[in-house]
């Protein structure tokens, strides 16, 4: 069998040719590039409670078959079932790969994940396009833009399972290949519940199509993503809601409708004020210009089926109260990534001199480098690829020995309180808060410098001062470690 498996990967590597070699290149540097972005930054005490310490907990929970109650959440003592926030249904299996990739497992997922939507889309193009040249620019088009990188500067996201998956829809449908489409289109709508709304914008893309056998697909896809947006939104989400008084545990549209049908509803009776919101606040003129400069522009002179699968995001950031989702920070924009290198491909396989496609193409890789260089509005800093070349990036915390030191004295099983940038590294237990919240907590560890921190959810830095005192001066506490800002109270 060991001879029959060799044999074949021989034969596998022969058909490759000179294109294939080049995407396993830049493959390559990216997982490079993205392992300097993402795992340093969290093994140097960058990443954040929310989203990285929530998910670690659940890789926890699951991998050891453990009732799945994130306690992260504020003001959960006993936690909130992870159906409460998203119907993250593929997490439960993300999370056995933790006993092969160990604590960074999400990580190194996402990393990989990544790399898989470049792969979807150059056979997807090249699938489509007879000009081999064309895959190849759209993987390095996409490896370009600047939403992988303010991505991989946040944390783990699952989205970016969904979104890489797309163009291996894609592919899946083009080449009429019907069961593949099928199994893909499960796993997208088993990833969470906004993955429907999107996949019913996809349908109408591909009814749109020209394929003859295309209506077998649309329908299939729109139809069950309809009947899966209203059973997750009507029965799922609301039975495991952490909150009476939201109508779904993430809702983040008080401000435009109590429920899903009040938002449709208002929207329809006054669009125009739904549509100024989309551009109300700087950080979202920067994500609409990032998208217009980044192939947006084309969309103008293409087939309206090519923008309808944006509408959602747009209107989903744009429209939050929620303001990290405005602009081009963390994953909300990561499905620009697959979307608008295939946009600009298409486009330019549609113009018939080659001088002009070649012009074309050094436009937008230029036009998509210079994107990423000025990739630049708070709190987006760290989020160009270019900061890999600015020596200031790798700066370790200069208590980083004393944080290390600090939670090796917490026992893997106790129950602990930690601040921000804490807690994803003590989150592999079954009882891990966000502090301030405390509870029946054995055991307090504070790295005091997160107090400054803007992502921290407390209202100041005094606040958050004013509880490390008020814990340290707790008689029900005694302090075992205090050095360096890094603080360490054990229960009596």
């Amino acid at each position: 069998m060991k001879k029959n498996f060799s044999l074949s990967l021989h034969h596998y590597v022969r058909k490759l040719d000179v294109w294939d070699y080049l995407v396993i290149l830049f493959s390559l540097v990216f997982f490079i590039v993205g392992y300097v972005i993402s795992i340093y930054a969290h093994q140097t005490f960058r990443s954040n409670a929310m989203d990285m310490g929530l998910y670690n907990q659940y890789v926890y929970l699951f991998s050891h078959f453990k009732y799945p109650a994130g306690t992260i959440y504020q003001n959960a003592p006993n936690g909130i079932f992870f159906l409460g926030d998203h119907t993250t249904f593929i997490l439960p299996i993300e999370s056995m790969f933790y006993w092969i990739l160990g604590k960074n497992v999400l990580l190194y997922l996402q990393l990989f994940y990544l790399i898989v939507g470049a792969i979807g889309l150059y056979k997807l193009v090249r699938f489509q396009y007879s000009k081999k040249y064309l895959s190849v620019l759209t993987v390095v088009l996409y490896y370009l833009h600047y939403s992988i990188y303010n991505t991989l500067s946040f944390d783990f996201h699952v989205t970016v399972l969904f979104v890489i998956l797309i163009p291996w829809l894609l592919y899946f449908y083009f080449s009429h290949q019907l069961k593949s489409y099928i199994i893909i289109f499960t796993i997208i709508l088993l990833i969470r519940e906004d993955t429907a709304i999107y996949m019913t914008m996809l349908g109408i893309f591909i009814m749109a199509s020209e394929q003859e056998y295309k209506w077998k697909y649309s329908l299939l896809t729109i139809l069950f993503s309809v009947f899966y947006f209203i059973l997750v939104y009507k029965f799922i989400l609301p039975m495991y809601k952490p909150l009476a008084s939201l109508p779904i545990g993430n809702w983040r549209f008080n401000h435009i409708g109590n429920s899903i049908d009040d938002v449709i509803k208002n929207i329809l009776d006054n669009p125009g004020k739904f549509i100024s919101m989309i551009v109300d606040t700087p950080e979202k003129q920067v994500k609409i210009k990032y998208l217009l400069y980044s192939g947006g522009l084309l969309l103008f002179f293409m087939h309206w089926k090519y923008s309808i699968i944006l509408i959602p995001s747009i209107l989903i950031s744009c429209l939050s109260n929620e303001w990290s989702m405005w602009g081009n920070f963390g994953h909300y924009n990561i499905l620009f990534a697959i979307w608008m290198p295939y946009v600009i491909i298409t486009f330019i396989s549609s113009i018939k001199p080659f001088i002009i496609q070649m012009i074309l193409s050094i436009f937008f890789l230029y036009q998509y480098f210079e994107l990423n260089v000025n990739n630049y509005l708070e709190p987006t800093k760290w989020s160009k690829i270019t900061k890999i070349l600015d020596t200031h990036y790798y700066y370790q915390r200069y208590n980083m020995e004393e944080i290390k030191e600090a939670i090796r004295l917490i026992p893997d099983n106790a129950s602990v309180s930690a601040s921000m940038c804490a807690v994803p590294h003590l989150a592999f237990r079954e009882r891990i808060y966000y502090f301030p919240d405390v509870f029946n907590a054995e055991y307090i560890a504070v790295i005091e410098n997160d107090c400054n921190d803007r992502y921290y959810y407390l209202p100041s830095p005094a606040y958050c001062y004013l509880e490390i005192n008020k814990y340290k001066n707790n008689k029900n506490y005694i302090t075992i470690y205090h050095k360096n800002n890094v603080l360490v109270l054990k229960k009596k």
